[in-house]
């Protein structure tokens, strides 16, 4: 082990049984797992592109639901059950944001955007 590393680490590797070659394990361990600019690049674009999904998708359904508000008020729903901003919050998020990873949609969030 290199001589910046901790002495828990030495003490570790001091402790391991007689037959083990403390020294080659410590080396094994130093070395880091080496990605070529490909591997990073390809990585990188990954999660890029998982991130511009996901927010393309709030998007589109923030923009779908502030709709459905607006149609729920114009026909004079408002008050009846299933057309308040929870209801339609919960309906949104259980059909169109159902993955662990999506942003959800917060009744809050869409009471400050109807109230502007």
């Amino acid at each position: 082990i290199s001589v910046g590393s901790s002495d828990t680490a030495n003490q570790a590797l001091d402790s391991l049984p007689k037959w083990c070659d403390g020294k080659r394990i410590g080396d094994a361990l130093e070395k880091l797992n080496k990605r070529t600019s490909m591997e990073v690049t390809r990585a990188n674009f990954t999660k890029k592109s998982a991130k511009r999904f996901i927010q393309k998708n709030y998007s589109t359904v923030f923009k779908l639901v502030m709709q459905e508000i607006k149609d729920a008020r114009d026909i004079d729903n408002a008050g009846n059950r299933g057309f308040g901003i929870r209801e339609i919050c919960k309906r949104i998020n259980a059909s169109h944001l159902y993955r662990e990873e999506d942003k959800k949609l917060k009744p809050s969030t869409l009471a400050a955007a109807v109230n502007k």
